[in-house]
């Protein structure tokens, strides 16, 4: 089969090109333009300011302010970290599953389950019946995935954050001319998606033979079913950590290609203390210390730096 891809220039006003194509990869991700925004009872009723962290910018408006962040990855974390400097309170509202346990927040800043609803025009009540008077409300709840240049006929199904039915979260497999790459997250960024792309290339040169379309639809659910007993919600179908060494390890192997071990150990390292440290974990300086030894060293300031090269 052919792709046909129809294309416009944004910056002209000229009319669409429409051309084909043997095979078609999808390299935007999806995840970042559409701000995933929950529907929470009694919204409407809330008379304080409201924000989704896609437009965040500054902590001065929010200063001796009583703050609910809702959600914990990680947007929620360094909000969190950054309005407590500023707010007299802070709450941030999530379910992370256990693994991703926050700790050591600021003195002011506490943790509370999902919020069930907005009561009146400033409480917020949360699924343990706790309340809270709140002044603002920041939504650091993701995005919405969102390819609106695929049509029906591609086959791809977008349903509550999840991309379907995408064998190794690349490619479809019911017209697998077509790929992803970049649609996981919570990654190690550009090695994973090198890991991503030579499986694809391999899948269009015959390098890789891929199993039956039932055998492949067959692992997506397993797959799926894996986060799910994690304890990720079913909106992080694409989301690679906790489960991020088993997912490169196969497609290290599938690929053959080397496994970039201390790389994906720092990764795993550094994206823990965002949540056991979340107020330092930036300041974690690594050392490569072999083709694939690492090991994390004390932050030393500038000034200690200068120090040390003399």
């Amino acid at each position: 089969m052919k792709w046909q891809v129809t294309t416009s220039k944004v910056t002209a006003k000229e009319s669409p090109t429409t051309e084909q194509f043997d095979a078609v990869m999808v390299c935007n991700g999806g995840r970042y333009s559409v701000p995933f925004t929950p529907v929470i009872p009694g919204t409407d009723q809330f008379q304080g300011r409201t924000m989704h962290s896609h437009d965040f910018r500054v902590p001065e408006p929010y200063t001796g302010k009583n703050v609910v962040i809702m959600g914990a990855s990680t947007s929620g974390i360094d909000l969190c970290v950054e309005l407590s400097r500023v707010a007299e309170r802070v709450v941030i509202s999530h379910s992370n599953p256990p693994i991703m346990k926050i700790n050591k927040l600021p003195p002011n800043v506490t943790q509370a389950p999902r919020v069930e609803s907005i009561v009146g025009p400033n409480t917020v009540r949360f699924q343990d019946g706790q309340e809270f008077l709140a002044d603002n409300i920041v939504y650091c709840t993701g995005y919405s995935l969102s390819f609106p240049f695929l049509t029906p006929e591609c086959g791809i199904t977008i349903n509550d954050g999840r991309a379907y039915p995408l064998y190794k979260h690349i490619t479809n497999t019911t017209y697998p001319t077509m790929s992803f790459a970049g649609l996981t997250h919570h990654a190690l960024t550009f090695a994973l998606f090198q890991l991503q792309i030579k499986f694809a290339l391999g899948v269009l040169d015959g390098s890789i033979s891929l199993p039956s379309k039932a055998a492949m639809d067959h692992e997506i659910d397993e797959d799926f079913r894996s986060r799910l007993e994690a304890g990720l919600a079913p909106r992080k179908a694409h989301a690679i950590f906790p489960l991020y060494m088993s997912y490169v390890t196969d497609l290290a192997m599938v690929t053959r290609q080397p496994f970039p071990q201390g790389q994906t150990e720092m990764f795993m390292d550094a994206f823990a203390r965002r949540f056991s440290d979340p107020q330092h974990f930036r300041n974690a300086e690594y050392k490569i210390t072999g083709p694939e030894t690492w090991e994390r060293v004390p932050h030393q300031s500038k000034e200690q730096q200068l120090s040390t090269a003399k």
